[in-house]
């Protein structure tokens, strides 16, 4: 689950201060070395769900310490953990 304030601009749509969209952080532009998104594909229901999936996400190999998840972007969906990298 990802939230987003950024300003419309005539490249991307406007988008509400209060949304709350997945596909506007799973996005290969936001890549930066000093740091790490975590995307969360759910439902807003669903949201109570998101600190115990952060922490088994967080428990994986590849992003497990701040180093290795500087300049990701990581998904998580009901099918998987994948990520983006610089």
């Amino acid at each position: 689950m990802c939230s987003t304030t950024r300003s419309a601009t005539a490249s991307s749509p406007a988008r509400s201060s209060a949304g709350i969209n997945y596909r506007d952080f799973f996005d290969r532009q936001l890549l930066h070395a000093d740091y790490c998104l975590a995307c969360f594909k759910l439902e807003q229901q669903e949201q109570d769900r998101l600190p115990g999936l952060l922490r088994s996400v967080l428990r994986l190999p590849d992003y497990r310490t701040k180093a290795r998840r500087m300049g990701k972007i990581i998904s998580w969906t009901e099918t998987g953990v994948t990520h983006l990298t610089i």
